[in-house]
């Protein structure tokens, strides 16, 4: 995993099989806009270990074509091998 930053994001958001973690996403603000900057097929994961944080950016992407996965979890806890970049 690698963890990036502003023209690296960029380069990361053109590749149709990214997938990018916005860890303690609250309700969603970041990952809303790496989703907007996205190409199809790359998977924008938002991850909060607060319930109401998750609820509130599930609902506010509930009308949304394009929109990212939301994940309830402890970033402490977070490890995975599929993401390429992590916010």
């Amino acid at each position: 995993m690698v963890v990036a930053c502003g023209e690296e994001f960029d380069a990361i958001l053109k590749d149709p099989t990214a997938r990018v973690l916005d860890l303690c996403c609250g309700t969603g603000d970041m990952a809303f806009a790496l989703q907007r900057r996205a190409r199809e097929g790359a998977r924008i994961v938002g991850a909060d270990f607060a319930h109401p944080c998750c609820t509130g950016a599930a609902v506010k992407s509930a009308k949304m074509a394009k929109r990212p996965v939301w994940i309830e979890s402890d970033a402490l806890q977070c490890r995975s091998r599929t993401l390429r970049s992590a916010w």
